[in-house]
């Protein structure tokens, strides 16, 4: 039977709440890639849209990294409080 009262440690919550950051900013980098490289196909533009949509992806992944972190820090004050 699962000990469902056991108490999790600190270094493990810690990594559990800031691990998805970097899949998250990976994963909107390709999303970026592979559409630019799909509307380069499409239109013939080849290498421009890729690298345009690497820029935006980039862009869009650091801003959800400071979104996010913005967040954790703001819920880890009011938790201090």
């Amino acid at each position: 039977m699962a000990d469902n009262n056991r108490k999790v440690p600190k270094g493990i919550q810690t990594a559990a709440r800031y691990s998805h950051l970097g899949i998250t900013f990976a994963a909107v980098i390709l999303a970026g890639v592979f559409g630019g490289k799909y509307l380069d196909s499409k239109w013939n533009t080849s290498p421009y849209l890729t690298l345009i949509g690497a820029f935006l992806g980039g862009a869009a992944g650091f801003y959800y990294i400071i979104k996010e972190m913005t967040q954790i820090q703001q819920n880890s004050e009011d938790s201090d409080h």
